[in-house]
Formats: structure tokens, C-alpha cells, sequence
């Protein structure tokens, strides 16, 4: 008699985009790329603000981009410097030269000004999903993060395609529940999705409580456990924590911006996977109990789309491995 073949689930994870188009873009092909079952993105959703496109009197256009002064002439040229804007994870905003300083005097115009530019992206990215992903039946699982608004939800949710997965239990088969949530213990950036790290535990377990097993469950927190070696950020010569490694930061300090909800929901239920986020240059894998916790990290301003490929079987994680592309 012929065995029966044990069913896998591929799962490509990622996190930390932060507005970047050119991600967005490889993270809709990545189902069908990496022959996929479940494709999730969890939180850091949102550009990092608005890039202003200064138009000169001469009818020239100029930027700050990547630290130096870009001048493009043409329409054509214009295009090509908005497109690597949005690649890089910020919002191209075109501004007559007399406006900018009335413009960079008003907070209120500078928030409605992101969140009309936010949400045209937004919806441009729902109509590519759709047009890629709708002839093949997939599907992109998101949550949020601390800091993307509720706006980011009404409108990816809107779409076949995408299931919004906020506070849900979303099936990745017949086994494998996945537990997901956006929100953060309190952290250096003061989101607003940020709670204390009381009420967190509390609404990690009340959702936890649905499920018949947690011990066969994958746990989609966008927080890392705290002093996890996932949640490591860099602390800057000006004594500012980022959320990124590089230069500049220091290099030789680091504060955990993790969660302890997050550690004690795993240390006490030990799912079997954990997938986080936050600290975008803390990328690694660490066990907690039995526990397998990601952090993909983030290159988003490089439009470069860090992963984790994982495969589950009805035994645990069978394997798993970070993608960068």
C-alpha cells in the first residue's frame, strides 16, 4: 500500500515595508514566486512621510533624496524621481517653492497632506494585488502595526484578495491556527497603537483562549518578546533609539524594544512559530521553550523585501529560512 504524502504549508513572512511600492510589489508576487500557501505581512505598513517635489520658479523641480539635491526638468524625469521616492518608502509631494514654508509651518497641513498621499497609495496597491492575485485565487494576510492607522484596514480590507486579519484566527490549514495582533507594548516611538503591557497580555490571552491548541498554533505579533535579541535597536550619539541599524547610530548600544506581553503569552502557550517585527535591523531566529521566533527584519528604504520562508508540517516547523530580494 503506496504511503499517504504528509501535507506542508509554506508560509512567506514579512514585515516592516513602511510605504515602500517596490515591496509591495515583490511581496504580490511572492506567493506564486515561492509557491506559497500563506503569504503575511505584519505591520509597518505606511510610508514614512511626505518627500516634498519643490517646483521652481524656472518650472524645474527639486528634492532631497538619499542625502543630496536632485533636479529633474522634465515631466518624463519627474515621474522617474516620484517613482524612486515611493520605492524608497516616503510619500512624493509636489509643492510650488512660495508654499513650502506656509506648508512646513502647519502641522495640520502637513497630516492631511500625508493621509490624502497614504491612502491614494493605498489604493493603488489593492488594485495591483487584485490584478495579480484574483486570476490565481491567492491571498495576502495583513495586521497592522502600532503605528498604521485604523484608514489602513478599511481600505486593504476592501479587497477579495487581501484578508485583514486584525485580531482574528486566520486557518493556514486544517491544523495550524495564526493568532494575530498589531498593537505594542510601549516603545521609544510612542505610536498610537501602543498599550500598556498589562492590558496587552489580557488581549493576547483573550484571543489565545479561542483556540482548542495553542501549542499547534503560529502567534503573527508585530512586537518581538522582550530581550529576545529580536527587539535590539540601536541608540544614536544623540541618544535617540532607531528602529534601524546603520550609520551613524553608534553602533555599540542597543535597547530592547520588545515586548514582555508578547514573552510571557509565548513562554506560558509556546505555539509553535512566532512571527515579529518592530526592530527592523534585529533579523535572527531564537527559541523560546519550543518556540521558534522570526524576525525578518527590514530593508525597505533600499526597496529590497526581507522574508522568512517557513514550512509547517502536522509534527512542528519543518524548516525555515530568511529571504532577501
Amino acid at each position: 500500500m503506496a504511503l499517504r504524502k504528509e501535507k506542508i504549508t509554506r508560509l512567506f513572512f514579512t514585515t516592516g515595508i513602511h510605504g515602500s511600492e517596490r515591496c509591495w510589489r515583490k511581496l504580490v508576487n511572492a506567493g506564486p514566486f515561492f509557491d506559497a500557501d500563506a503569504v503575511i505581512l505584519s505591520g509597518d505598513i505606511l510610508g514614512v512621510g511626505l518627500q516634498l517635489v519643490v517646483q521652481e520658479p524656472s518650472g524645474r523641480w527639486r528634492t532631497q533624496f538619499m542625502g543630496e539635491t536632485v533636479q529633474v526638468a522634465s515631466r518624463g524625469d519627474l515621474g522617474g524621481l516620484e517613482a524612486k521616492i515611493r520605492a524608497a518608502g516616503r510619500y512624493p509631494y509636489r509643492i510650488p517653492a512660495e508654499e513650502v514654508a506656509a506648508f512646513s509651518a502647519s502641522a495640520e497641513r502637513r497630516q492631511k497632506a500625508y493621509r490624502s498621499q497614504a491612502v491614494q497609495s493605498l489604493e493603488s496597491w489593492r488594485e495591483l494585488a487584485e490584478a495579480k492575485l484574483a486570476p490565481g485565487g491567492r491571498k495576502i494576510i495583513i495586521t497592522p502595526g502600532s503605528g498604521d492607522p485604523p484608514f489602513v484596514g478599511n481600505i486593504l480590507g476592501q479587497s477579495p484578495v487581501i484578508e485583514w486579519a486584525e485580531r482574528r484566527i486566520v486557518w493556514l490549514d486544517d491544523i495550524h491556527p495564526m493568532v494575530c495582533e498589531g498593537a505594542t507594548g510601549p516603545t521609544p516611538w510612542a505610536a498610537a497603537g501602543e498599550m500598556a503591557e498589562e492590558d496587552l497580555l489580557q488581549t493576547l490571552k483573550a484571543q489565545i483562549k479561542e483556540l482548542d491548541k495553542a501549542s499547534e498554533a503560529v502567534f503573527d505579533f508585530h512586537a518581538p518578546p522582550y530581550r529576545s535579541g529580536l527587539d535590539d535597536a540601536p541608540i544614536g550619539i544623540d541618544g535617540t533609539v532607531h528602529r534601524d541599524w546603520g550609520a551613524g547610530y553608534g553602533g555599540c548600544r542597543f535597547m530592547p524594544v520588545g515586548s514582555r506581553a508578547v514573552r510571557k503569552a509565548i513562554e506560558i502557550y509556546q505555539p509553535l512559530l512566532g512571527l515579529h517585527g518592530l526592530a527592523h535591523g534585529a533579523q535572527g531566529v531564537v527559541r523560546i521553550g519550543r518556540t521558534v521566533c522570526l524576525n525578518p527584519g527590514s530593508l525597505y528604504a533600499e526597496g529590497v523585501l526581507s522574508g522568512y520562508l517557513a514550512t509547517l508540517d502536522s509534527r512542528g516547523v519543518r524548516d525555515y529560512q530568511p529571504i532577501r530580494g
